[in-house]
This record gives C-alpha cells, structure tokens and sequence, in this order.
C-alpha cells in the first residue's frame, strides 16, 4: 500500500496507525474490549497464541504458565482450583457508582476539523517524525534528508486526500490523464516512489496471517475505546517477541487487558466488557483490586471448580433457562444462559437479577415467544456493540477526530461560504496568491463575476479598486 512507495521513514510509521486491518480489542466508556470474531461458541479459538501457551494436543490453557526467575530458571505457576469456591447462591452487587471523567473530556470545546486534528496529532508528534526521519536517513546514507516539519503535515495531508480520492495506482495521481492537483502540487512523485528502496516494507516483520478476513496479512492491533467509537489507547501486536508482555498467569490476552486499562485511573468503578477470549477469573480478580469491574463470556475451562448445568441439562428446560454460581471468595457471578445456544457470562458486578422479558423467534411455532433474560446478558450486550463503529474505519485518527468534530457541531451561518480549505488555513496569510481562471461567482459577496482565483483556496474572489473582496475573505 502507501507505505511500500515511499523514501521516508515516518510513512510506516502513519501507515501503520491509518491503515488498519484488524482490530482485536474494544474498550467502553463504562469501557469494552471485544476481538472481532462474532461468534458466541466459547471452545472456538478465534486469535493467534504464542507456543508457550499451548498444550502439546494443541489445547489452550490458561492454567500453567512458566514464569522466568532471577536466577535464570523457571518455576511453574499454577492456578490453584482451590482458590476458588463457587456455590449456588444469590448474587449481592457491589457499589459501582462511576466517580472518574469522560474520556472526551478537555476535547469538547474546540471549533474547526484542524484544531480537532492537532489535538491528536500535535506539534510535538509531526517535529518527532521529522527528527527521526533525518536521524534514520543519516544512520541508512551518511546524509540527511534535511526533512521539516512542514513537509511532514503536507506527506500525512497527502494521504489522507489519497484516501478520499482513491485511484488504481499511487503514479495516476500524477500522469497527465488522471492528474489530481491536491497530490501532485504538494509532493513530486519522485519524492514519493522508490520500490527498490533496502527500506522497502520496513514492517513487514510483525504483519500476522488473519485466516479467514478479506485481506489476511496485516497488522493487528489491540485497541482500547469508547461504545461511542472514539479510540482511547491502543498498542501494535508483534508476536511472540512482544516487549510490552511480562510472563504471568493472566496469559496473553489478559495481559493485554491490564496493559490498556493501565492507563484508566483506579478506584473509579470504570467497568469493562469482554468476549471470551480474555476472561479469566484471575484477570477479574486482578481488575477488582484496582477499582475497576469487569464482565465478559467465558469459556468453562477457565472456570475451575464452577460447576454449572450442562447444556443438555439446560436445552431439557424452557427457552431462556439459566443456571447460576458465585464464587465467594471475590463475589464474582457465573451464569449460564440459554437461547438458541448456551453461552457462559462472568461478573463482577452484574448478577442475573432483574430478569427481564424479551421476544424471541421461534423457528418451530413460526412466531414469537417470551424468553427470560439476565440481566448480566442484558448489560453485556449493550456495551459490547459499539465494536462494530471502529471496524468499518481505517483511519483511526480522522475517525476519532470526526466523532469529536460531529458531536460538538459548529454554528451555523447565515450564508454559508464552503470552501476546499478549513478557515483555519484560509486566515493563516500564508501563500494565498492570485491566479486568473475562468470567470465565475465572487465567493465572498457573490454581486457579481470575477476571474481572479486563489490558488491555495481555490476560491474565486473580487480583486478590484471598488471590492476587494480577497482582502476581506482572508482576514
């Protein structure tokens, strides 16, 4: 893609946030995480695991785990079952009254799509990118580039008007037939294609094969959002070689779940909604100790000691029927529903009280019935949908950016003036120049007919010792 025609270094690096191929994880603003499977069966294994975390059958575990020590050597951590006792009992909820800030907070009170988009992508971050890139191309060709910050915002603008305007190929946008002028004008093709390169597919190494997506090769990342969409933190996955990873007996997933609710404050009740790859009643226990709940599926392998019905003992009871344990030790609930299917639900907050009524299509009467819901079943699925709004979207920045922007709205006016350009950039009084182009409709007063054109706004505008409309429009 983008990133495999270009000289600069800093290109991988945006390629690497923008061009998203798979998110594994969602977090909710009471907080989610999700992989993006969609599938309910709990024995499916639906993400890549290190070897370290399989049986020699080829079975997860999340019950041993080695763990150097050191001096060198390995001692084996195992989950006790007796560290867990479950009876069949009533649930008692905890208080989970939310006392922390909205993650949007400090982001509402801004105007224009570009104060939006540097408050992402800050200053600090394009003079990084800079720096790096001229500091890379020394260590690679003994001179720099001598790149700036300038041409960095005009390289990510470039692609993100690449990905409104998509052509077949990166050189169409500057062949003669097919010339796009927002491209072409602000960086030379030569500048931009070099596929012989040593540097060519710089990241190749951590791509990981997805079985079963459109485009299986790519990079994965765990993600940490709002249910509104609005990304929060996120980290790239790089396989088995993972830095961000310390052994432990959370495994893989849950020490994914630990890393990005890091960065939540504690002690603020913030709740967390997962899929059944990342449950574990260790990780439950982990999260209750830093304040924050947690429910999520879960497979019963990773419920030792919980003994709850069977689905055959189930599916001989009515639609709807659940079987409910809680483990006293933690006062963490287990409630096996079931539907068309059963599907397990562990809580550290959530109980199956109040039961609710919902309507259900029976395929059998070719009508609809009444079936009983949980509420923990209730609560998990409210939360859990919001995966989907970050999943049709490559672009995380400018997502996020979009959400906040469309939120917030603007002011509307009474006649309004579009332009190519945010106002930001139009009242910048940098290298806004005149040109002659076909007469058309003065964009500021609209009273009569001008030729005169602002290249960098692509406006037409009034030039004249009687209306200086070009004056006007740029102050």
């Amino acid at each position: 893609m983008l990133d495999q025609n270009t000289t600069f270094c800093c290109t991988n690096i945006m390629s690497c946030i923008m061009l998203v191929i798979r998110i594994e994880i969602f977090i909710d603003l009471e907080m989610s995480f999700e992989s993006d499977s969609g599938d309910e069966e709990e024995n499916e294994v639906i993400c890549e695991v290190d070897k370290e975390n399989k049986l020699p059958n080829g079975q997860l575990t999340s019950d041993v785990h080695i763990i150097p020590t050191e001096e060198g050597h390995s001692d084996s951590q195992i989950m006790r079952r007796d560290r867990y006792r479950w009876l069949k009992k009533n649930f008692i909820s905890p208080s989970t009254d939310f006392s922390g800030q909205d993650v949007t907070n400090g982001v509402q009170s801004l105007c224009g799509p570009l104060e939006y988009f540097q408050k992402f992508v800050t200053e600090d971050m394009i003079k990084a990118l800079a720096d790096n890139t001229n500091q890379y191309s020394v260590q690679k060709k003994v001179s720099s580039i001598h790149t700036n910050t300038k041409e960095i915002e005009q390289k990510i603008g470039m692609y993100l008007k690449m990905g409104l305007v998509q052509m077949p190929g990166i050189c169409m946008y500057w062949e003669a037939d097919t010339r796009y002028s927002p491209v072409s004008d602000v960086i030379r093709n030569k500048m931009l294609t070099n596929s012989g390169n040593s540097d060519h597919g710089k990241f190749s190494s951590i791509k990981q094969y997805m079985c079963g997506k459109p485009n299986p090769r790519g990079f994965k990342l765990w993600v940490r959002t709002g249910i509104s969409g609005i990304l929060c933190d996120f980290d790239v996955y790089q396989g088995s070689v993972n830095g961000m990873r310390a052994r432990s007996e959370l495994g893989l997933s849950g020490d994914v779940v630990m890393k990005l609710a890091s960065t939540l404050p504690h002690g603020h009740n913030y709740k967390i909604y997962a899929d059944n790859l990342f449950t574990s009643i260790p990780l439950i226990v982990r999260l209750h100790d830093c304040g924050i709940h947690y429910t999520g599926k879960a497979r019963q392998v990773r419920l030792p000691n919980c003994n709850l019905e069977d689905e055959k003992s189930l599916k001989k009871k009515e639609r709807g029927s659940f079987d409910v344990r809680v483990e006293t030790n933690h006062n963490i609930c287990a409630v096996k529903w079931f539907d068309n299917r059963q599907v397990t639900l562990v809580s550290s907050f959530a109980g199956p009280k109040p039961v609710e009524k919902i309507q259900r299509w029976d395929k059998t009467t070719k009508k609809f019935v009444e079936v009983e819901r949980p509420y923990i079943v209730a609560a998990y699925n409210k939360f859990i949908g919001g995966v989907d709004l970050l999943l049709i979207c490559s672009e995380i920045q400018v997502t996020t950016e979009v959400l906040l922007f469309t939120d917030e709205g603007s002011p509307a006016a009474k006649m309004p003036k579009k332009s190519n350009s945010p106002k930001e950039v139009c009242k910048d009084m940098i290298g806004h120049f005149t040109i002659k182009a076909d007469r058309e409709w003065c964009r500021n007063c609209a009273k009569g007919y001008t030729n005169t054109l602002c290249k960098k706004c692509n406006v037409r505008l009034c030039f004249s010792e009687q209306n200086n409309c070009f004056l006007d429009y740029h102050n």
